[in-house]
């Protein structure tokens, strides 16, 4: 299984690449859509471009050429490295869309928001669907720096989640307790016991890839015309 998964990693990787070289050969306007951007404005919505780096862009492009190119490819760039970090203001509030942002992402997109004196978000989608990678979970007093930091005391968040892998257990908690969280899935529900006999094989670890139940509703976010933001489930 392992080897399938890196062969459909470098494919993938060709994939992108095939795109981005026909786009060049005929020479397709390419917009910079990274934290180098200007926010653009929509009909009274402004979209602030926060994160991925340029120069991260860059170098991760580049080493994907790289892992290509060699005849026993190293591990591709994480394609969540590319995600990009939007803040959607409309009269004066604003929605923070995390995509799938790692947590080293969010120093970029910090220091573009204090550039563009943007208040605090009071609507989150949760990056990466929860996962710990996209979380600085050490206490605020060392420094921490997540999407949480640029969020109002208490936001709305919305977490597209819905294997037992994600969120992770200690995101999930740390998002009960500093936001109103909603999903589409029970996020409570525990993981069944997967290893019931207490088996234990050396460099094996326990993968939980199970559905979580469903709530069949969906989501909707407004921001009305007077700023009042409004989450509800329908």
């Amino acid at each position: 299984m392992s080897q399938l998964a890196k062969r459909a990693r470098v494919e993938r990787a060709h994939f992108v690449l095939d795109v981005w070289t026909m786009v060049k050969c005929r020479k397709i306007e390419c917009l910079s859509y990274d934290a180098s951007r200007e926010s653009v404005e929509v009909g009274g919505v402004t979209i602030h471009f926060l994160a991925p780096d340029r120069g991260v862009l860059t170098r991760e492009t580049e080493r994907l050429h790289t892992c290509l190119k060699e005849s026993e490819p190293a591990t591709p760039p994480d394609p969540n490295v590319f995600s990009l970090i939007l803040a959607i203001e409309y009269a004066g509030k604003v929605v923070l869309l995390g995509a799938d942002g790692l947590r080293a992402a969010w120093k970029t997109a910090h220091t573009k928001w204090r550039k563009k004196k943007l208040p605090a978000a009071l609507v989150l989608k949760v990056p990466h669907h929860g996962a710990k990678n996209a979380f600085d979970l050490r206490p605020a007093n060392q420094q921490r720096l997540d999407c949480l930091d640029l969020c109002s005391k208490r936001p709305e968040a919305i977490i597209f989640a819905g294997d037992f892998a994600h969120p992770d257990p200690r995101v999930h908690a740390s998002l009960k307790e500093k936001t109103n969280l909603h999903s589409f899935f029970d996020l409570d529900e525990m993981p069944p016991n997967s290893n019931p006999l207490g088996l234990h094989t050396p460099g094996a670890r326990v993968v939980h890839n199970g559905i979580r139940p469903q709530i069949h509703c969906k989501i909707v976010c407004e921001i009305k015309s007077s700023g009042d933001v409004e989450v509800r489930r329908e």
